[in-house]
């Protein structure tokens, strides 16, 4: 093998491996902000059967008798 083919297969080799690192940074890249959507999902899904779990009428009367103990009114 000439040294002019050994060159250019060297060149060849370290211009894939550039592409092939280019291509992996992208993609976990793209998995990254996947699992954060995924993450904020999960979270709004949880506040949301929290929410429908507890009973909205009792929760406001409680939260209107602590304020109205607090500021001392007939909340």
């Amino acid at each position: 093998m000439s040294n002019l083919m050994l060159a250019s297969a060297v060149k060849a080799e370290l211009v894939l491996n550039a592409v092939r690192s280019t291509l992996v940074t992208r993609r976990e890249r793209g998995a990254d902000a996947l699992e954060y959507v995924g993450m904020v999902v999960l979270a709004a899904l949880i506040v949301v059967g929290i929410v429908g779990a507890v009973n909205i009428d009792s929760l406001s009367n409680a939260v209107e008798s602590a304020v109205g103990k607090i500021t001392g009114g007939n909340s």
